[in-house]
């Protein structure tokens, strides 16, 4: 089967760099899928999910914003973070949804 290469870079890490088959990410227009051969683009990058289909399954990343490259043969996702599904700390997601929703009281509040 056709793949491309595919990196996926935070400011923090290289969160994932190999071979795909597809990809399905999180464009701000909506999700997008891209194969091997896609048409040039750049695309904004909400915050959502990424799925890499390669030989061996797939791969689940959660992304917050940014941008894809997309071209032919590579296609490079700047993400502002990017973490693996199985990474992901329920507690501190927790913790993180709560902060974030005393900083929105607090700025309605001003």
């Amino acid at each position: 089967m056709k793949e491309f290469d595919l990196s996926i870079i935070t400011p923090e890490k290289v969160a994932f760099e190999g071979k795909a088959q597809y990809l399905n990410l999180p464009a701000w227009e909506g999700l997008m899928g891209v194969l091997p051969g896609h048409t040039p683009a750049l695309v904004l990058l909400h915050v959502g999910a990424v799925v890499i289909r390669d030989g061996s399954g797939e791969r689940h990343l959660a992304v917050s914003g940014g941008f894809a490259e997309i071209g032919p043969k590579k296609v490079i996702l700047f993400a502002e973070t990017a973490e693996q599904a199985e990474d992901i700390s329920k507690e501190r997601a927790r913790l993180d949804s709560e902060r974030a929703k005393a900083e929105l009281a607090h700025a309605r509040g001003k």
